[in-house]
Parts: structure tokens; C-alpha cells; sequence
């Protein structure tokens, strides 16, 4: 009994005091709230051709100055997981460069131009992601035709990527 009787006294000496619980709280209180972060929309669009690059890709991305972000996917090739690719790396660029850059690498530009390369994505994310992305793209498929800056009018629909830190 004497040492269950030490132990108590123990964990109430290390038991912190009520006023500074309070002042932890207010602290928490005090720190700077994350503020939301806006969604900014992109689009998608199924072309006969992507443009001429150095090298080829699967689909490209294309960055508009000032926003404005363009993913084309290839009519004959387009698919849920290159949708899916082309997200993520979307989503690779806004983190590097920002949702609306008009600068890369120090240089301005009118339009960027940036090569998907598919790569597998974690199990979580492609259980999530990945049917949504098919579903948009077989929307695509069907899709009424509008004009998309240096390209022309192709099927295209507009969406918002998904937060990576949701």
C-alpha cells in the first residue's frame, strides 16, 4: 500500500499545474490558423496530337502566365491512370512554381510546356484517385468542344484537382 500510496504522490507532483495548461492553451489559442486554401480549377482535353516536344511523352501539361493550367491527353491513349498521372504532376508544378507562375527558372514566358511521365501512384492515393479520374475522362470522351489557347477546339471539361494534404 505505501507504494501505490508514493506513486500517486509522484504523478500529481508531475501533473502540470492548471495555470500552465491554461497558458498552453492560450498559446494554441494564439498560433496562426492555416488559412483555406482556394481550389484553382484546370482543364482537360482530349487532342489528336500533342504538341512537338524535345522528347514524347504520354500527355503534356500547359501553363498558361498568369493561370490557367491545360492537361492534354492523346484521344487514342487516354486513360484514368494517365489522368491520374497528369494530376500529380500538376499538382508537382503548383507546389514548385505556384498556381499562376509567369517565370521558369528565372525567365518569363508566355506558356509553359511540361511532359507527363507516368509513374505508379501510392496504393492510397490510386484506390481514391484513379476511378475518379477514369470517370472524368470518359466524361471527356463526350464532351463539347471549345477553343483551348495554341491548341484549337477540342473536347475539353473543366475540374478541380484534389488537395494533396486533404
Amino acid at each position: 500500500m505505501p507504494r501505490l500510496l508514493l506513486l500517486l504522490l509522484a504523478l500529481a507532483a508531475a501533473a502540470p499545474a492548471e495555470d500552465s495548461f491554461r497558458g498552453a492553451t492560450a498559446l494554441h489559442a494564439q498560433a496562426p490558423k492555416r488559412s483555406p486554401v482556394r481550389p484553382v480549377r484546370a482543364t482537360v482535353a482530349l487532342v489528336d496530337r500533342l504538341p512537338p516536344l524535345r522528347q514524347e511523352y504520354p500527355a503534356v501539361i500547359l501553363r498558361h502566365a498568369g493561370g490557367g493550367d491545360v492537361i492534354l491527353l492523346p484521344r487514342a491513349t487516354a486513360s484514368g491512370e494517365l489522368l491520374d498521372a497528369a494530376v500529380r504532376t500538376l499538382l508537382l508544378a503548383r507546389a514548385a512554381q505556384g498556381n499562376h507562375p509567369s517565370t521558369h527558372r528565372g525567365r518569363a514566358f508566355g506558356t509553359l510546356t511540361v511532359g507527363v511521365r507516368p509513374a505508379r501512384a501510392p496504393q492510397a492515393w490510386a484506390e481514391r484517385y484513379t476511378p475518379l479520374a477514369q470517370r472524368l475522362v470518359d466524361q471527356l470522351r463526350t464532351a463539347p468542344s471549345r477553343r483551348i489557347e495554341g491548341i484549337g477546339d477540342v473536347p475539353a471539361l473543366d475540374f478541380f484537382p484534389p488537395d494533396p494534404r486533404a
